[in-house]
């Protein structure tokens, strides 16, 4: 699945810190107005004809749109209208997600850079529901699985703990790991990755369009942390289009705990909608969500299985007698 919707992202300096928290709790009422922002996250095709999309709404503060209802989405496939047979929200249950915290440890992390990823990794796990599971991953010149999927808040607070810093970075390793670990069958999955540079020092054994294609092929949406002002801003960017996530720079440590805090917030209140695709004809998606009196809308590509076609005993040609 390739998206051509643009990337978002969120740059927090000292001053809106606390401007985006106020908004976050009280949204004013001419915001609340504006159009929503729609994002499809993720598509899953395995059970086409029925097909399910993840999709993000929030509005102009980056507040999570919730409460929601059916009659809010509309869906198009080759700008033909199909049925929604399901919306539900991501705190249903049975809606539960697993989510990869990546963790950069090179030795650029050292001091309170590191402190406050701690804290601020701490908090979204805080922020899970009862049903979704994590786990901790950190790079620095090897990547490593420092807490396996599980639900154990403790356990995963105590691998966030220990994480030690030192060496160079292994970014683009890093990220092809996060995409394929195996998962826990969970309906929704996310990576959230957190880096203060560059692939650097030579460790990683697959370049940038690499690791880029590992991602889109699966599936899976990064919500990106770039620490500082010496990320690689162009690759990050290109990395949340192509998972359809989120890039949000946060230029001093003290920024981390909002930014996470704004992830966790997006993660609790994703939309799951149920598409019947069996009618459809073309290859780009369309979501449609009207909230307030205004409509936000949201594109991708979209690749439905070819369906085997058919064929009836009366169209079989029979071989010709021998002679």
């Amino acid at each position: 699945i390739k998206g051509r919707s643009s990337v978002r992202t969120l740059v927090l300096t000292a001053l809106s810190l606390g401007m985006v928290s106020a908004l976050l709790l009280h949204p004013s009422p001419g915001l609340s107005q504006q159009a929503p922002v729609v994002q499809i996250n993720a598509v899953d095709v395995s059970a086409y004809p029925s097909i399910k999309a993840t999709v993000t709404v929030v509005d102009g503060t980056q507040r999570p749109v919730v409460g929601l209802g059916a009659e809010a989405f509309a869906a198009t496939i080759g700008g033909g209208s199909v049925p929604l047979t399901g919306v539900a929200s991501s705190s249903d249950p049975g809606l539960g997600i697993a989510v990869v915290l990546t963790f950069d440890v090179s030795g650029s992390m050292q001091g309170a850079a590191i402190v406050a990823a701690k804290e601020a990794g701490k908090a979204l796990i805080g922020q899970l529901g009862p049903e979704d599971q994590a786990t901790v991953l950190a790079f620095s010149d090897a990547v490593s699985v420092v807490q396996p999927f599980t639900q154990d808040r403790a356990a995963l607070n105590a691998a966030i703990d220990g994480l030690l810093i030192g060496g160079n970075t292994a970014l683009y390793n890093a990220v092809v790991q996060s995409a394929s670990i195996q998962a826990p069958p969970l309906p929704r999955r996310a990576v959230v990755l957190l880096s203060d540079g560059t692939d650097f020092g030579g460790a990683s054994q697959v370049d940038a369009a690499g690791s880029l294609a590992a991602v889109q092929a699966s599936g899976v949406p990064f919500f990106l942390v770039g620490l500082g002002e010496l990320v690689d801003q162009p690759y990050l960017e290109q990395l949340a289009a192509a998972s359809h996530g989120q890039l949000l720079l946060a230029p001093d440590p003290t920024a981390l705990s909002a930014l996470y805090e704004s992830i966790g917030s997006i993660l609790r209140h994703q939309y799951v909608l149920t598409i019947d695709a069996g009618a459809a004809v073309g290859a780009a998606l369309s979501i449609s969500v009207t909230a307030g009196g205004s409509t936000g809308a949201a594109v991708t590509d979209l690749q439905l299985p070819v369906t085997p076609v058919a064929v009836s005993p009366s169209d079989t040609v029979s071989p010709a007698p021998a002679t």
